[in-house]
């Protein structure tokens, strides 16, 4: 006799021949496993940076693998060098998977452009307005002893004048 069980426990079976002979027989099933497996991704917090970015993957059982782009790879660690969606998966050994992606979207290692202009390059008797123009970030001018804020600074006097940019990621321009 065939018997399907879709649980784990323990099964009776027993079975009467034509004289009244009995005979039973029990099995125990532990084997059966409808469950994925959990599985986290940890490394990327979503903030800027200029740096890679290590993924790691954890799960409660079960093989984990990362998709490098080609195939499946199995490992936990993934480095990042650039913004895209990177992929995860676990199988467990009854087959399960559990597939989860992180979108890597604040990797920047490009620092942002800056030209610097003036109001006039003519000779004058006035002061002069220096104007940064940046791609991205955070401008600031050297006024001889501190880095102060602002992109567009005012001079009375010839010399030689630094502008910097900062972008979310860290990366920095001076001109």
């Amino acid at each position: 006799a065939k018997q399907t069980v879709s649980e784990n426990g323990t099964y009776q079976f027993r079975v009467t021949d034509a004289a009244g002979n009995m005979t039973s027989k029990s099995i125990k099933i532990t084997n059966i496993d409808k469950v994925a497996p959990t599985l986290e991704i940890t490394g990327y917090s979503g903030t800027w940076t200029n740096e890679n970015i290590v993924l790691t993957a954890t799960a409660d059982e079960g093989t984990i693998e990362y998709f490098d782009g080609t195939e499946w790879i199995v490992g936990d660690s993934l480095t990042v060098s650039e913004n895209g969606t990177y992929q995860f998966r676990v199988t467990d050994k009854a087959g399960n998977i559990t597939e989860k992606s992180v979108v890597v979207d604040k990797i920047d290692k490009v620092a942002p452009t800056m030209a610097i202009s003036a109001n006039t390059t003519a000779w004058t008797n006035q002061d002069v307005i220096l104007t940064a123009a940046v791609s991205d970030g955070f401008v600031e001018f050297y006024n001889g002893t501190e880095w102060i804020a602002g992109a567009k600074q005012t001079v009375s006097e010839n010399g030689t004048y630094q502008f910097r940019v900062t972008d979310a990621a860290g990366n920095m321009t001076s001109k």
